[in-house]
């Protein structure tokens, strides 16, 4: 039924619980997984400005080597589980749950794995929430996983 995994990476990685999820689901499935991790930037139609948000030593070069740290430690994961895993860094214009919307469906994945974060109300409407954007606004299923589980 599912060939190619999306799991979407934040600052910092992925659950646990999650990426066992994922590795049983994809080794049930015979799928593999692509790693996704978004970073947005801002784009201001100006080459100069675009750039500098990803020279050496920036914020942004300091958000994408963090990126491939956590890219790698998964692969090594969903390799050691037999699972084919390929990760990717994707700066990004788009708001991270565009991003991953669009991903998905230019890649052709046939789910999106998802991790349902603790936060309160409060904290969905003022910093908003990347994991229910992508909820509406993909048309590709998404699962949700708690967080604190295992993998089981």
């Amino acid at each position: 039924m599912y060939t190619k995994i999306l799991l979407p990476l934040d600052a910092s990685g992925v659950p646990e619980g999650v990426v066992g999820h994922a590795i049983a689901l994809a080794k049930n499935m015979g799928a593999s997984v692509l790693g996704l991790r978004v970073i947005p930037i801002v784009e201001t139609g100006e080459t100069f400005f675009e750039r500098i948000q990803v020279e050496i030593g920036s914020y942004g070069a300091r958000r994408r080597d963090e990126a491939l740290t956590h890219l790698q430690e998964l692969g090594e994961q969903f390799g050691e589980a037999g699972v084919p895993f390929t990760g990717e860094t994707l700066f990004s214009g788009k708001s991270e749950a565009d991003a991953i919307t669009n991903y998905a469906r230019d890649k052709g994945c046939d789910l999106i794995v998802l991790p349902i974060l603790n936060q309160s109300s409060f904290s969905r409407w003022l910093m908003g929430n990347v994991v229910d954007k992508v909820c509406r606004r993909s048309t590709v299923p998404v699962l949700l996983v708690k967080a604190d589980t295992l993998g089981r």
